[in-house]
């Protein structure tokens, strides 16, 4: 079978093990259900952007090389892409490729404001504060990064939530962009060996209706070729205090609390659910290349370095949390870091007992500070 031409179909599975398949033609094809092309490995090409995509729609699809989101995609499930191992670009339709230009527009045109005086001070030419120096790390490292990536190479997914294992072993994907987007779960990005930069900006969905603890559990583990990762909170990620507690009585006469919020309805973004605390286990494991790490968490109340978080990133120097405290530093955090440059202020942070093993890290004036030796 060369070309397959659906119109509609709710099932799952329908093509799962088609090992002939090359060519689909969805059309107007909103959901791909579980497994539909699961294991089609000679499946080359999807010709009309898809919507939703559920668990294992396309795993193990090996010789697709890629595929384009339409604007009412909003989910990409468990394994959607596992062992796509061909899979280069991921991208919705041309209104979301203007966002990504706008988004490497703006990090660039700030890169490029008072670059030397910047670049001075990165270098320690110059005296300031330490707050400055680190912005001008960040800004310039990220800039510098842009500058040396392709645009075209850019994977871009906009306002979508995105599921466990979703890109595990998508060995050919190079740039990730992902604004207001949901991540959720382990290995997302696991053993894709090729990922060069990550841009991740997080929220929390309208499907989400509490506040929940967020665990990037190996997201990025074995991404050899990892070289700077940006993770921060969506803008449009609320406050507590942009809510108000609404308390109610179910059924069953338990006394619950819910809230409203206080601004207008968003299209993607939760206005009731926030973000309590995110915690990083095993996040950058075996990650041997990566230089530079942005944590802007910035709308999370609490912070959890768990354990073998940085564990092996040998050429790892820079963790940027902008100043946000962490609340606890678990066993093996750092082990085998031994080229970070960190002067963070760790007064209020656990430590467990070898939360710096294996690390060029100590702390001084009674745990107050944690710095590079």
């Amino acid at each position: 079978m060369q070309i397959a031409k659906i119109t509609y179909y709710k099932g799952k599975g329908i093509f799962e093990g088609c090992v002939k398949l090359k060519v689909v033609d969805i059309g107007n094809f909103s959901v791909v259900p579980d497994s539909t092309f699961k294991d089609c490995k000679a499946l080359e090409e999807v010709k009309q952007p898809v919507g939703n995509i559920y668990n294992e729609a396309f795993f193990g699809c090996i010789s697709l090389k890629r595929i384009i989101l339409s604007q009412n995609c909003q989910h990409i499930g468990m394994s959607a892409f596992e062992n796509c191992c061909n899979l280069e670009v991921l991208k919705k339709t041309e209104t979301e490729q203007h966002n990504l230009g706008e988004i490497l527009d703006r990090y660039e045109y700030l890169g490029k404001m008072r670059e030397c005086r910047r670049r001075e001070i990165a270098k320690g030419k110059m005296q300031t504060a330490s707050y400055l120096l680190e912005v001008c790390r960040v800004t310039l490292f990220r800039y510098d990064t842009i500058l040396k990536t392709k645009r075209e190479t850019y994977s871009f997914v906009y306002q979508v939530e995105i599921h466990p294992k979703a890109f595990k072993g998508c060995s050919k994907l190079k740039n990730f962009c992902g604004d207001e987007v949901f991540v959720t779960g382990e290995e997302t990005f696991a053993n894709c060996s090729s990922l060069y930069a990550v841009f991740l900006s997080l929220t929390v969905s309208n499907h989400i209706y509490s506040d929940i603890s967020l665990e990037l559990l190996q997201t990025f583990e074995n991404c050899e070729a990892l070289y700077y990762c940006d993770i921060s909170t969506h803008k449009n990620l609320i406050y507590d205090s942009d809510r108000v507690p609404i308390y109610f009585t179910t059924a069953s006469r338990c006394e619950c609390i819910g809230y409203r919020p206080k601004k207008e309805p968003m299209e993607f973004t939760s206005n009731t659910g926030i973000i309590k605390q995110i915690t990083l286990k095993q996040t950058f494991k075996n990650c041997h290349q990566v230089v530079f790490i942005n944590l802007s968490l910035g709308r999370v109340e609490g912070i959890i370095i768990h354990n073998e978080t940085f564990s092996k990133c040998k050429n790892l120097v820079y963790i940027n949390t902008r100043r946000k405290p962490i609340n606890r530093i678990e066993d093996n955090a750092f082990f085998n870091c031994n080229s970070l440059k960190l002067f963070w202020d760790v007064s209020g942070t656990e430590f467990s007992k070898h939360a710096l093993l294996g690390s060029n890290l100590k702390t001084l004036y009674g745990s107050r500070i944690l710095i590079s030796q």
